[in-house]
């Protein structure tokens, strides 16, 4: 008989991915005690239509590289071959169908946990997955045991590591020909300068 497994999904725009993703991603495969964390970067953010700037093949070899060094670490093109708005219900539902006796966790911001309310469809999504978010300064807090009041809502804290880099930095950073070293992988660093990105 297989094993049911506990996996992570950390989605966003990885637009590009930097060492503030991939120490949040081990923190969350530490805590939650995860067998894989998948990395699902979105074809278009429902809340910045406008926000991506790289394509989505550069993305994906971009998190290829930064993921490289940790086999648990994976990445999912999923809602990228899907195209349009990536609405979390509906990469859930497809991740539910796919891993049906499997744990999923959806890794989100602190400061997003307030805004679960909003969120499409949320009380079926609370039934499909767990939800996991990480800590950030100045979030607003989670208040209660289970944070908001939505039903089969399972809301797990990641204490995680308080790292203050963002790829708008970085894109910035870029145009400005300043230095990257150290605020990405390596061989992110090199793709970005082979593929001429965000400049």
């Amino acid at each position: 008989m297989q094993t049911s497994l506990r996996l992570g999904f950390y989605g966003g725009s990885f637009d590009p991915i930097h060492h503030g993703h991939l120490i949040a991603a081990q923190d969350a495969l530490e805590q939650l005690s995860l067998d894989r964390l998948h990395f699902i970067p979105s074809a278009q953010a429902p809340l910045r239509p406008n926000a991506v700037q790289a394509s989505a093949p550069d993305r994906l070899e971009m998190i290829r590289r930064a993921i490289a060094p940790e086999p648990r670490f994976q990445v999912s093109d999923l809602e990228i071959e899907r195209g349009g708005i990536s609405f979390t219900f509906d990469t859930v539902s497809i991740l539910r169908q796919q891993h049906p006796d499997d744990t999923l966790f959806w890794i989100i911001g602190q400061d997003q946990v307030a805004k679960l309310h909003d969120w499409r469809r949320i009380e079926e999504l609370a039934a499909l997955t767990e939800f996991a978010y990480l800590e950030r300064p100045g979030a607003p807090a989670v208040t209660g045991p289970a944070g908001p009041n939505i039903p089969q809502l399972r809301l797990h804290p990641l204490h995680s590591h308080q790292v203050e880099i963002s790829s708008t930095e970085i894109r910035q950073r870029i145009r400005e020909k300043r230095p990257l070293h150290f605020l990405l992988p390596d061989l992110v660093i090199r793709y970005i300068h082979e593929r001429n990105l965000y400049c």
